[in-house]
Order: C-alpha cells, then sequence, then structure tokens
C-alpha cells in the first residue's frame, strides 16, 4: 500500500511539474524571439499553435511575431485566440495593441501628407501612396475602433476616385456610430462634394437631429438646396448656420447673395423691396468679419441704388473703390449715385473712372 501511494504521489508531481513547463518548441521560439530571428520563430510558434491548441502563451508568442513581421490581421487573430483561452496575457496585448495603433495612424497620416504634397496626385507615384495611408488607417482601425482612422481612410479613396470605396466606409461611420453627427456630416459632406446634393440633404438633415449645433451641417444643406435652385428652401438653414458660425464671413455673404438673386429673379416688388433689404443685413454682417471682400461692396452697393438709399449706396461704393480702385461696376454703380444725388462733377469724375476701367 505505500508502495502504490508512493507512487500515485510521484505521477501526480509529474503532472504539475509537466503542465507547467513550456513545450520545447516554445522554447525554441522564444529563443528565436530574443535574438529577433522572427522567420525561424515563426515556424517554431505555428508548429506549437498546431500541436497544443489551448496553449494561450503559444499563440502570444505567435501573435506577438506576426506583428513583428508586420501581418497584423493574422496577429490580431492570434491574439484574440489567445485571450479566449484564458486572460494572463490581456494586459500586454491591451499595450501592444495600442502601441501597433498609434504606429499605424502616425504612418496614415504621414502617408496622406505625403500624397498632398504630389505634384500630380493622380499619378501612379501618388496613388501608391494613398494606397499606403490607407492600408494603414485601416489596420489602426482592426487594432482599436477608431473614427479618425476610417473617416481619414474614406477620404483617402475619395482622393484617388475610388468612389465605391469611399462611400463604403463613410456610411460604415454611420452604421458603427449612429448617435454621432460627425458620422452623418462625413457621409453627407462627400455627397456634397460628389454633387449628390439630395442624399447630401437626406444624411445632413441627420446630423442636425442628432446635434444642432453643428455649423458646418446647415451650411451644407442650405449650399445643397442652393445648388438644387431650391432657394426659398435654403434660406431657413442658412439663417441657422449665420446665428452659429456669424464669423465666418462667406456663410453670411453666401445668403446675401441667395437674397440679392432671388430679388432680381422676381417681378413682385414688395417681395424685390424685401429681398434687397434682407441682402443688404447680411452682406452687412460679412463686411463686419471681412471688411477686403469686393463682392460685398458690390452688391451691397448696387442692392442700396436699387432700393433708392442713394447716400446710403454712396457711401457702400465709396468705400469700396477706395478699397478696390480697379473694379469697373463700383466705379459704374456710383457714377451713377453720384448723378441721381446731383453731385455732376463726382458724376462725371466716376464715370470717367469708370469708362477707362472698361
Amino acid at each position: 500500500m505505500p508502495k502504490l501511494l508512493s507512487l500515485f504521489t510521484f505521477f501526480i508531481i509529474s503532472v504539475f511539474i509537466l503542465s507547467g513547463c513550456k513545450p520545447p518548441d516554445l522554447e525554441g521560439a522564444l529563443l528565436h524571439v530574443k535574438n529577433e530571428r522572427w522567420d525561424e520563430a515563426l515556424v517554431l510558434a505555428e508548429k506549437v499553435t498546431k500541436e497544443h491548441p489551448e496553449n494561450s502563451e503559444g499563440w502570444y508568442t505567435l501573435g506577438y511575431i506576426y506583428g513583428k513581421k508586420d501581418r497584423i490581421d493574422d496577429m490580431i487573430a492570434a491574439y484574440d485566440k489567445c485571450m479566449s483561452i484564458d486572460n494572463t496575457h490581456d494586459e500586454n496585448i491591451k499595450a501592444e495593441k495600442y502601441d501597433y495603433y498609434a504606429r499605424k495612424f502616425n504612418n496614415g497620416a504621414a502617408k496622406y501628407n505625403d500624397y498632398l504634397k504630389q505634384d500630380d496626385p493622380q499619378s501612379e507615384e501618388a496613388i501608391a501612396i494613398m494606397k499606403e495611408s490607407i492600408k494603414s488607417f485601416e489596420q489602426a482601425n482592426m487594432l482599436t475602433p477608431s473614427f479618425r482612422a476610417i473617416a481619414l481612410a474614406a477620404q483617402g479613396y475619395n482622393q484617388i476616385n475610388e468612389k465605391d470605396e469611399a462611400e463604403k466606409l463613410f456610411r460604415s461611420l454611420t452604421e458603427t456610430y449612429p448617435d454621432s453627427s460627425a458620422g452623418w456630416i462625413n457621409l453627407g459632406r462627400y455627397y456634397y462634394n460628389n454633387k449628390d446634393y439630395n442624399e447630401a440633404i437626406s444624411n445632413l438633415k441627420k446630423a442636425t437631429e442628432l446635434d444642432s449645433s453643428t455649423a458646418e451641417a446647415y451650411i451644407l444643406l442650405a449650399q445643397s438646396y442652393d445648388f438644387l435652385d431650391k432657394k426659398e428652401e435654403a434660406i431657413p438653414f442658412y439663417k441657422t448656420a449665420v446665428l452659429l458660425k456669424e464669423d465666418d464671413s462667406a456663410v453670411s455673404f453666401n445668403l446675401g447673395l441667395l437674397f440679392y438673386k432671388l430679388a432680381i429673379a422676381t417681378s413682385d416688388a414688395d417681395k424685390k423691396n424685401e429681398y434687397f433689404e434682407s441682402a443688404i443685413e447680411y452682406f452687412d454682417i460679412s463686411l463686419e468679419y471681412n471688411p477686403d471682400f469686393m463682392s460685398s461692396y458690390q452688391l451691397k452697393g448696387n442692392a442700396e441704388l436699387l432700393l433708392k438709399r442713394y447716400d446710403e449706396a454712396k457711401e457702400t461704393l465709396e468705400t469700396g473703390t477706395e478699397k478696390f480702385p480697379e473694379d469697373y461696376q463700383m466705379w459704374n454703380d456710383l457714377a451713377i449715385c453720384y448723378a441721381l444725388l446731383n453731385e455732376t462733377d463726382l458724376a462725371n469724375e466716376a464715370e470717367a473712372r469708370a469708362e477707362a476701367l472698361k
């Protein structure tokens, strides 16, 4: 009986000792890893995972080697298998994934900037650079899901005219982050830039439903309606955009221009005056933030002239011609304005200046 007990005890001890040892091939793989012999390490690590599929260290080692060989898809699969067995290596895997994410994202950004510096953005060399950027961004997203990485990859596809891939990735943002207005704005902007204004409107409206303070969505909505020649429908979106981003002189100018066009197009005298008044209001806002934009003076002065507000037109056009002395239109309108104010000498001088420029 004591002999049988002794044998049983030895057997149990042996099991514990053996279970705590690494398979010989794993020891060999780790030695190769230590000396950065990645090809030799890979052969042994793959053998270990086939022969010992429940050995988490084998899978961890294999994932580590795949990373060193830039086989990111395989690395992630090996790490996922390792974590499904036990949590021994979870912290190391998390740290390594983030490290690779940072490297891939930074490489993607660097290549994207290299592409933008190319003289011919559609050359084979430029497209190859952008494809490398896209690959890095997509791998970064695989390592750590990232809105920015996918958005930049999608923009990259758009830059090299791979529209289907770009649209697919932009749409994936709205599927992965459905409650983020930024995803819908990105998709809406994609359609806007590709002149599909109806699709742009559909997605941009979703963005404003999620976040009513996002100025870009309202600006793009207004411009989409404007390009579709639905100017009345564009007005409320422009007005909201101006309120949200009043210091953006282009937004208020565009709304002023829209009202100016409506005034020119209508034969209803009351409506015409109402539109011109609104145009002047928004040209004023635009000039407050950008006093060096010639078109604001041209159109504001002309609208005031057409409304028979001659003193105001005179002030606007004199400022405009002082800033832009080579502009024919403002000198011509100023000559008319002076004549209507009975300032004959000034009218003649302005007319002569206009004729010289004409």
